[in-house]
C-alpha cells in the first residue's frame, strides 16, 4: 500500500468516526423528539439512520483490517435496535398532522418504543 492510499484510507477512516457520531446523535434526536418528515413516520427514518450506521461500521471495519489497525472504540457503540416503522415520537413538532397523514395511508401509528435504549450502550427493558 502507498503512502497516498494510506493517507486516503486515514482521512476516510475519519470521515467515517465523525458521520456515525453525528448519525448516533439523530437517530436519539429523533427518538426523544421526533423529526419533521410530512410523509413518513420517525420510525422509518430511525431505521434508516439504523441502517447507515451498520453500513458505516463495516467500512470502518474494511479500513482498519486494511491499515492493520485496531478498530476504534466508535465502533463498539451499540447499534440501535430496529424499531417498528409506524413509530412516532408523541412529543415531536406537527404529531398530530403527520399522524393524521400517516394514518390516511391505512397505518396505525405506534407512539411506544418496545423497549428503552440510549447510546451509553445501555438497554432498558422496563
Amino acid at each position: 500500500m502507498t503512502e497516498r492510499e494510506k493517507k486516503e484510507l486515514l482521512q476516510d477512516k475519519r470521515s467515517i468516526i465523525k458521520r456515525m457520531t453525528i448519525e448516533f446523535e439523530h437517530w436519539e434526536y429523533i427518538k426523544d423528539h421526533g423529526c419533521n418528515d410530512p410523509f413518513y413516520a420517525d420510525g422509518v427514518n430511525m431505521n434508516l439512520i439504523r441502517n447507515h450506521i451498520i453500513y458505516d461500521k463495516c467500512q470502518l471495519l474494511e479500513i482498519c483490517e486494511a491499515l492493520n489497525e485496531p478498530v476504534p472504540e466508535e465502533y463498539y457503540i451499540q447499534t440501535p435496535p430496529k424499531v417498528d416503522n409506524n413509530y412516532m415520537c408523541k412529543d415531536g413538532a406537527m404529531f398530530e398532522i403527520r399522524r393524521q397523514r400517516v394514518e390516511a395511508w391505512g397505518q396505525k401509528v405506534v407512539t411506544k418504543l418496545s423497549r428503552k435504549f440510549s447510546l451509553s450502550g445501555q438497554t432498558e427493558l422496563f
